[in-house]
């Protein structure tokens, strides 16, 4: 199960048991071909773990993230590139959610995002944010629903790492 579904899994659980409706989320959907989780044996015991993805969704800026990072070395030895990846896409997600974006995917061929705000799209914020990342991060090409970027690494964490970056200067703090 990938970090997208375990999440979206626990959560309708958490909801289910509490007796409660599923509220209609506000969060941009991340959409990542790369192996990115908690093995088995870096953090044991399946609740260790599902205490730890919680903490993961939770994150929303560098500090949250670095404050996990750091606990996670603390508890369980430096943290495997897995690990590393599943954090940085869960600040991507935390990132992208304060921003009227529906979804980006990322793969090897490039990054797409779908943005809720056809304004948005064209606004200040984006233009400065283009114009910051410049050497990084290019418009590949648009269709009706979606705008394709093309980044300066090619790899599907370097890509991750730049899509941080744009977000952070979209949101104004570069």
């Amino acid at each position: 199960v990938g970090y997208e579904m375990y999440c979206t899994l626990l959560r309708e659980a958490i909801v289910e048991l509490n007796g409660e409706e599923m509220p209609e989320s506000g969060r941009a959907e991340i959409v990542v071909k790369a192996d990115a989780y908690l093995p088995e044996d870096y953090i044991p015991g399946e609740l260790s773990r599902i205490r730890y993805y919680k903490k993961i969704a939770a994150i929303s800026n560098e500090k949250d993230k670095n404050a996990l990072l750091a606990e996670l070395e603390e508890n369980f030895g430096m943290p495997p590139q897995k690990v590393h990846l599943l954090v940085q896409i869960a600040l991507l997600k935390g990132l992208a959610s304060t921003l009227p974006i529906k979804r980006i995917a990322i793969d090897t061929s490039g990054v797409s995002v779908l943005y809720g705000d056809k304004d948005f799209e064209s606004g200040a914020p984006m233009r400065n944010a283009l114009l910051l990342l410049a050497g990084e991060l290019r418009e590949g090409g648009r269709s009706e629903e979606e705008i394709r970027y093309v980044t300066k690494g090619g790899s599907v964490p370097a890509r991750i790492a730049v899509m941080i970056r744009f977000m952070q200067a979209l949101m104004g703090e570069s």
